[in-house]
């Protein structure tokens, strides 16, 4: 299963709205004979219920000290004005 279990990528919880009875769900599965596994991306959304904790702890690896874009942060918009420049 890809990182869409989790409502937004880097909340390392199940999307409720989606997977409400998830045990249900994974008991189907086997049933059928499938087994399940998740992913777990090395991105955290800027949505995350993680990411003002781990921004607020310096918890992430910076790209540079001028626009202070944590490392593998998975950006909803990007906007021309706030990238840098190469």
């Amino acid at each position: 299963m890809n990182e869409l279990w989790q409502a937004e990528v880097g909340d390392f919880a199940f999307d409720q709205t989606r997977f409400a009875t998830m045990k249900d769900n994974i008991d189907i599965f086997h049933r059928r004979g499938f087994r399940i596994i998740i992913t777990i991306q090395p991105f955290i959304g800027t949505e995350s219920l993680n990411f003002a904790d781990a921004v607020k702890n310096d918890l992430l690896v910076r790209i540079d000290d001028v626009f202070q874009i944590p490392f593998c942060t998975f950006i909803l918009v990007l906007k021309d004005d706030i990238m840098p420049k190469f």
